[in-house]
Formats: structure tokens, C-alpha cells, sequence
């Protein structure tokens, strides 16, 4: 019963890889988001943006934006990108660069507050956090630690910041006052906001974190987790693990549930139409993976089911020898 488990098991990790699709993009792709029905990958070397056409998974346009666009945000109909190699964000409208803002120094991730329409940018080079509105750089805000990643919870209106290697989430209200903190520990990674949480990723620990209304939850990710997204088709946690060139799939207790070799270094996760789209800056392209099936039932389940039905034939016998007797 074991083998024949070990065996289901291993079809359906087979299942999954064998169903990947790959989409081939610009150099080193750091960043990806859907926006309008399309989907926008970065290409930090490239200088690009790449469009895909979700409907065949082909890239259909090419856009020329500066260099090393390494983050994306959706605002609308807009999208900001973030060069880090010439200080400015360019804004993206029908696929067509209709502004460029500059910065004091190079920008990295991005959160966008909905409500407000601003958007944050983080400056780790000079410890800042610079706020734009209306396509305007009208505040910089020196934050006294290397800001990282970033998100913002539309949710109870409250911007969550990682402090990249002090190991620390710092949160704020939105009149920019500190509101709390989270010692996550090891060195902050990414921030990302799914579905009513913070999911944190961080190196030396190798964890992955998530904060909501219930509290605070560590659970064990891999060698070197990147980001974390929420599959609400599914149920299930993605974390892409840059260390191992795998995707792992775990549960929402924190449970391994399958991981999927994927190769090269996959980081900036998306979820789209029952699929996880993952960059993978080392082969250059998009991994697409289907929904993962739900695992397989405990042998001992099978045991149980077993046992159950042999009780029942039993006591069925008895009642067909009593009724003939």
C-alpha cells in the first residue's frame, strides 16, 4: 500500500512538471504583472518590458523603457516601472510611455495605495521612501534603514516595509507615522499582500511568514525563498525557493505539500486563471504551472476505508446466513 502510494505521488509531481509551459521573454526577467488581460514581464538586462497574450502564451509586443526596469505596479490602466539603473520610474498607458519621473536614487520595489492614488517606492541606497502622486514625486521620506520590499494592505490601510537585513517588517498608517513592527529574523526578501495577508519571505532563516488578523505564522520554505502567493483556486501557498530552482507548493498549516523542480532561479510569482506564473531570470523566461492536484489521502486512510467495508461484508454475511438459517 505504501509502494502504490509512493508511486501515486510520483505521478502526479510527473503530471505537473510534464504540463509546465515555458515562454521565452528578454534577459533576465525580474518582475511580472497582469494588467488590462495581459501579462508585462520586466527584463532587467534587456532594458524591456515583454507582453504576453495569456490566450496562447505568446509574446506579442516588446516595449523599449530604460535601463534595468527591475519592478512593475499596476495603478489603473497604468503601470509603473522602476529603472534602477538611471533613478526614474516611467509610467506605461496603452502600452506607450507617457511619463517619466525622477528620482534621488535608484528605485527598487513599489506598493500602490488605491484609496489615496499614491504610490511608494523604496530608494535602499540612500535609506528612503519616496511617494508619488499624480505621475509627481511630491515627498521623500528618510526612513533610517535600507527599505526593501514592500506592499500595501488596501484592507486596513497600512503600508508593510522590510527592512532587508536588520530582519524586520515595519508597518505604517497612512498619515506615515509608524504603527508596528515584526522581527521576522535572517534577512528580509520580499513583502507581498494576498488575500487579507502579508506574506514575508526572508534568507539565513529561510522562512516564510504570514501576518493577518489571527497573528503571526513561520512556517519552514526551502533554501532560499523569494516570493509567496495565495492560489484561491487550489488553496494552496506557492513559494518560489531561488536556491533550489523549485516551486514549492505548501499548505495553508504550512505543510510541503509537492515541490516542483523548475530549474534556473524563479522569484516574482503571479496568479492568473487558476495558474502560477513565475520569472526565472537564469533561463530567460516564464514558467507557467497548472493548478496542482490535492495530495493523495494517509495510508492509513486507505486502511481505515478497508477495514471499514471489510466489517460491513462481515456483518452482511451474518445477516444473509441468519435470514437463510
Amino acid at each position: 500500500m505504501v509502494r502504490e502510494l509512493s508511486f501515486l505521488v510520483l505521478f502526479m509531481l510527473i503530471s505537473v512538471s510534464s504540463s509546465i509551459v515555458s515562454i521565452e521573454v528578454g534577459n533576465v526577467p525580474s518582475f511580472i504583472l497582469c494588467n488590462s488581460g495581459y501579462i508585462y514581464v520586466t527584463n532587467y538586462n534587456s532594458s524591456t518590458v515583454s507582453i504576453i497574450d495569456p490566450s496562447n502564451n505568446a509574446v506579442i509586443s516588446t516595449i523599449s523603457v530604460g535601463s534595468q526596469p527591475i519592478s512593475m505596479i499596476s495603478a489603473g490602466n497604468k503601470i509603473y516601472v522602476a529603472l534602477a539603473g538611471c533613478d526614474k520610474i516611467v509610467v506605461l498607458e496603452n502600452n506607450k510611455i507617457i511619463r517619466s519621473i525622477n528620482l534621488t536614487s535608484s528605485p527598487y520595489y513599489m506598493a500602490y495605495d488605491p484609496k489615496n492614488q499614491e504610490l511608494f517606492v523604496t530608494e535602499p541606497e540612500i535609506n528612503s521612501l519616496a511617494i508619488i502622486k499624480n505621475c509627481s514625486l511630491i515627498k521623500t521620506i528618510n526612513l533610517g534603514y535600507q527599505p526593501d520590499a514592500i506592499a500595501f494592505d488596501p484592507k486596513n490601510c497600512l503600508l508593510y516595509i522590510g527592512g532587508g537585513y536588520d530582519g524586520v517588517v515595519y508597518v505604517y498608517n497612512i498619515e506615515g507615522k509608524l504603527n508596528t513592527t515584526y522581527y521576522i529574523g535572517g534577512q528580509v526578501v520580499y513583502v507581498n499582500y494576498c488575500d487579507g495577508n502579508i506574506f514575508v519571505t526572508s534568507w539565513k532563516n529561510n522562512e516564510l511568514t504570514i501576518i493577518n488578523s489571527s497573528g503571526v505564522f513561520h512556517f519552514n520554505a526551502g533554501l532560499g525563498p523569494y516570493d509567496a502567493i495565495y492560489d484561491p483556486s487550489d488553496g494552496y501557498i506557492y513559494v518560489s525557493d531561488v536556491a533550489t530552482g523549485s516551486i514549492l507548493v505548501l499548505s495553508l498549516s504550512g505543510s510541503i505539500i509537492h515541490n516542483i523542480s523548475v530549474g534556473g532561479r524563479p522569484s516574482i510569482l503571479m496568479y492568473k486563471n487558476g495558474n502560477i506564473y513565475a520569472v526565472n531570470s537564469l533561463s530567460n523566461d516564464v514558467i507557467i504551472i497548472p493548478q496542482v492536484p490535492p495530495p493523495p489521502p494517509p495510508y492509513c486512510l486507505y486502511y481505515l476505508i478497508a477495514g471499514g467495508i471489510a466489517v460491513l461484508v462481515l456483518i452482511g454475511y451474518f445477516v444473509i446466513k441468519k435470514e437463510i438459517g
